[in-house]
Order: structure tokens, then C-alpha cells, then sequence
């Protein structure tokens, strides 16, 4: 039987870190005064929200098997 990727609260911390991430970069963006940092703000907040939604499909609808 496969060990899911995370147990306990470790999924909540690691989803908490990926929207701290998200937010740091949307900060980033809209207090950029040049391109580079405009653009790797966005890029963070991209990455942080797509993780965000894959920890939602990977965890959603899980039972425990007995």
C-alpha cells in the first residue's frame, strides 16, 4: 500500500507556506519598478496558487481505508 505524499498537519503547513509565497509575490509585483521583478512576482504567485489547487485535487474526496 502507498504512503500518501503528506500526513497530519503537514498538509495544512505546507498549503499555508504556498499562500504566504503567493501573497509575497503579488506584493512584489505591485511595488515592482522594473520588468524582472514585476514578472518573478507574478511567477510566484502563479506557483503558489497552482500548488494550493494541487494539494486541494490530491487531498479532496480521500477516505481512509480500514
Amino acid at each position: 500500500m502507498q504512503e500518501p505524499l503528506m500526513q497530519g498537519t503537514g498538509k495544512w503547513i505546507f498549503g499555508a507556506c504556498m499562500t504566504l509565497i503567493a501573497l509575497i509575490g503579488l506584493a512584489m509585483a505591485s511595488r515592482a519598478v522594473d520588468d524582472v521583478i514585476y514578472f518573478v512576482g507574478l511567477l510566484l504567485f502563479v506557483f503558489g496558487v497552482l500548488m494550493n489547487f494541487w494539494l486541494i485535487g490530491r487531498y479532496v474526496g480521500r477516505t481512509k481505508a480500514h
